[in-house]
């Protein structure tokens, strides 16, 4: 497993109750899949990104004496196996695209590019590579528009997008963020509750393509407006399922896969803002359907080729607990929802990512992980009021 992460978890404890041995390569300081009792850590020596993580991957497959699955938890692995991928191919299994299509799905900027060739759902968007084309957008988009990296995660505190009213706006945005990435995607704002979000989750293989999938609708993300699903339940759209298919078909994208939309309240339609091309962090819902998605990987690298029998059931829910108590403090204090509500809306929830009779690590590690939560949020209410302050900026992006 590279990355301890919530979604490392939930492999985790699939495998390890089938007595398979799963290592944990840990990717933060707070992370709770090396606690879990099926667990057992894998420490890497340090050194340069990338080569010391494959040097380290590459010792540990020589002393197993055999070749492990692989499983990837964030976009910074998946690049990195990707681009070392004919040494690690050789000693470890795993299914992945071709490196262009791993890149197209990382980078947000070529993402963009690809869904304009290939006529995909798409909000209308723009790529800011110097200060001088979000002062002069020979196109004015729709506003309001978000603004973010090209290469999610490196701004870090927690922020993931700025949203910005109007073009004046748009140059000082770009202007205090300059220098912060190597581009600056500008997307139009698909202005609709964030119940609006919705996942497609798939998993393909080169010779038998998809082998399961599901459709999540996200309640609930984080940071709100703008983030990751926290709390979900599962639900059967036709639409979406051929949407989600289509741009994996286009990108001929094999693995562990999710297709992300957001209806634009302005038109009606689901459009796809970005395909995340590693496990996804909500895979535990899988299970909501009958799937245990962590195994079927698992087997399938190793040959067995096993036939999900999905149940059909909907509805379902399920919700990571420390996101979602954050998330609930953001929506409370944006008026957004009501305690009364919040816990009403745990009914017919049937996966809490933490929570599990069996293995005590989510909740011995909840407190630790909501008093993160919190220091999470304060950094990020830092990082952007100083943001905010350097709108005078110049430069590059």
């Amino acid at each position: 497993m590279l990355g301890g992460t919530i979604n490392a978890l939930g492999v985790v404890q699939s495998l390890g109750r089938r007595n398979v041995p799963t290592y944990v390569v840990r990717g933060g300081a707070c992370e709770i899949a090396p606690h879990s009792r099926y667990a057992r850590e894998l420490r890497l020596p340090s050194g340069q990104p990338g080569t010391a993580l494959v040097d380290g991957l590459l010792s540990a497959a020589e002393t197993a004496g055999t070749r492990p699955v692989l499983f990837l938890t964030s976009d910074a692995y998946l690049r990195v196996v990707s681009r070392y991928r004919d040494q690690l191919s050789d000693a470890f299994l795993f299914h992945l695209p071709t490196d262009e299509a791993v890149e197209t799905v990382v980078d947000k900027a070529l993402f963009a590019s690809f869904a304009e060739q290939h006529g995909l759902p798409v909000p209308r968007t723009a790529i800011v590579r110097r200060l001088e084309e979000a002062r002069a957008l020979a196109e004015p988009l729709r506003f309001p528009v978000v603004v973010k990296p090209n290469i999610s995660g490196v701004w870090g505190h927690g922020a993931k997008i700025f949203r910005v009213a109007d073009l004046a706006s748009l140059a000082g945005r770009c202007a205090a963020l300059a220098g912060s990435c190597e581009s600056l995607v500008v997307q139009e704002s698909l202005e609709s509750p964030d119940s609006e979000h919705f996942s497609f989750y798939s998993y393909r293989t080169p010779d038998r393509g998809e082998i399961a999938s599901v459709t999540l609708q996200k309640l609930r993300v984080l940071p709100i407006h703008a983030g990751a699903g926290v709390f979900a339940r599962v639900v059967d759209d036709a639409e979406l399922v051929r949407a989600g298919r289509e741009a994996l078909d286009a990108l001929d994208y094999l693995g562990a896969s999710s297709v992300c939309f957001k209806t634009d309240g302005a038109s009606g339609r689901r459009l796809i803002y970005e395909i995340n091309g590693r496990l996804p962090a909500g895979h535990a819902a899988f299970r909501l359907a009958g799937i245990d998605l962590p195994y079927l990987v698992y087997s399938d690298l190793l040959g067995v080729r096993r036939v999900p029998q999905p149940s059909g059931a909907t509805g379902g829910k399920w919700v990571t607990l420390a996101g979602d108590f954050r998330a609930f403090a953001d929506y409370r204090r944006a008026g957004e929802l009501t305690l009364r509500d919040w816990i009403a809306s745990y009914r017919g929830v049937k996966v809490c990512a933490e929570l599990a009779l069996d293995d005590p690590a989510g909740i011995a590690a909840l407190p630790h992980m909501a008093a993160e939560s919190v220091r999470s949020t304060l950094r990020g209410v830092v990082h952007r009021a100083g943001a905010s302050a350097s709108l005078n900026g110049g430069g590059g992006i």
